[in-house]
């Protein structure tokens, strides 16, 4: 069975967690879990990349993909299950992944 090492993309040497045979996302995280069952939640993180060969996955995290994850879960059940309450969430969702995300582009710009 393949059983992957986690890393971070800003730091790849730091190992975040190892014998990971399954990834989903749950509630805007990234659940990743060990052959036993045992699970860890990375809050607002993403996988970039699994390489199978060496046996290594790599995640990206930031607080933006925590709210797009989540706007796209909510968009997901609307379609299954419409009604007026999912809406507003998904418009509130939206909103906060929009504010979150122009704040990251304007703190870009003062880094140059």
């Amino acid at each position: 069975m393949c059983e992957f090492t986690v890393f971070e993309e800003s730091n790849p040497a730091q190992k975040i967690a190892d014998d990971i045979v399954k990834a989903r996302t749950k509630n805007g995280a990234l659940v990743v879990s060990k052959v036993m069952g045992e699970s860890m939640t990375l809050q607002n993180s993403m996988i970039l990349e699994v390489n199978v060969s060496r046996e290594q996955m790599l995640i990206s995290q930031s607080p933006l993909v925590g709210n797009f994850t989540e706007l796209v879960q909510s968009i997901s059940e609307f379609k299954k299950h419409p009604s007026p309450k999912l809406y507003d969430e998904i418009v509130s969702e939206w909103d906060k992944a929009k504010s979150q995300g122009d704040s990251l582009v304007k703190s870009l710009k003062t880094r140059k």
